[in-house]
């Protein structure tokens, strides 16, 4: 049991506390306290507007996921408690390394059978917990690559109902990740779509954009970051729509393929 926040524990801080128990709060709470006050001034000193609160738990939080050597080994529910409130901290996403930070949060089934496995329902079974997306919403994950033997048509994205995870799968069922597939792999979100679409599009959609400006509800306008699902490996999303057309072309047996699955 933790004693508390104290300078001497913070460069070990998982050490002293279990991940995502009460006591991980009450100490990520105590460090923020503590240091948000000096980043604060550090700024005000360069006569820069200091960055809200906000910004520091998101910096702790994230170099606690980074130290650990397998966050899969965090219990399912407890690291959907952490994402929960990681997501409630995510103001804006202007820096490379919370936009990619995302790749870590991401949690799938590791097999399209995972998903589907009505024997032994759990957090992943399909029908409780997840949804799979028409063609016309993942043509972003619908590339020919050599991991889906060119056949990007018949991926299949599924987004989980809470509206952060995603999972990508090929036409044999295999897992599309940041490992085996960058180009379609499935992307954590930092907002729900269907519960805060502009937030969602502001967070999720524009880091991805290339375009100088991209257009949110009917007023507001922010500049597309141009960054990829992952540090360098490049995606043509003006191609995207290519992808839409391939599945037309061949929509009979794709369809076919998707009704297996619920699509």
């Amino acid at each position: 049991m933790s004693t508390g926040f104290n300078l001497d524990t913070a460069d070990n801080f998982l050490k002293y506390v279990d991940f995502g128990s009460r006591e991980y709060y009450k100490d990520l709470d105590a460090r923020v306290e503590h240091f948000h006050p000096i980043i604060a001034d550090n700024y005000i000193k360069d006569r820069v507007n200091p960055p809200p609160i906000q910004s520091t738990y998101i910096k702790f939080m994230m170099e606690d996921v980074n130290s650990m050597k397998d966050p899969e080994t965090v219990p399912f529910e407890v690291w959907d408690e952490f994402c929960n409130f990681f997501n409630k901290n995510v103001l804006a996403v202007n820096d490379e390394k919370l936009h990619y930070f995302r790749n870590r949060l991401n949690r799938t089934p590791k097999t399209l059978s995972e998903m589907f496995d009505i024997k032994n329902k759990g957090k992943w079974f399909y029908k409780d917990n997840w949804t799979l997306l028409p063609p016309e919403k993942s043509i972003y994950h619908m590339y020919d690559t050599v991991a889906c033997n060119n056949q990007g048509e018949f991926n299949l994205k599924f987004v989980s109902n809470c509206g952060k995870y995603e999972a990508v799968f090929n036409r044999s069922g295999v897992l599309l990740d940041e490992r085996t597939d960058p180009v379609n792999m499935g992307t954590y979100n930092y907002a729900c779509l269907n519960r805060d679409p502009i937030k969602h599009a502001i967070l999720d959609i524009v880091p991805y954009s290339d375009e100088a400006w991209v257009s949110i509800g009917s007023a507001n306008f922010v500049s597309g970051k141009g960054w990829y699902n992952s540090p360098r490996v490049y995606v043509d999303c003006n191609a995207s729509e290519k992808n839409l057309d391939k599945y037309k072309n061949n929509q009979a047996v794709v369809d076919a393929h998707r009704r297996k699955y619920g699509g």
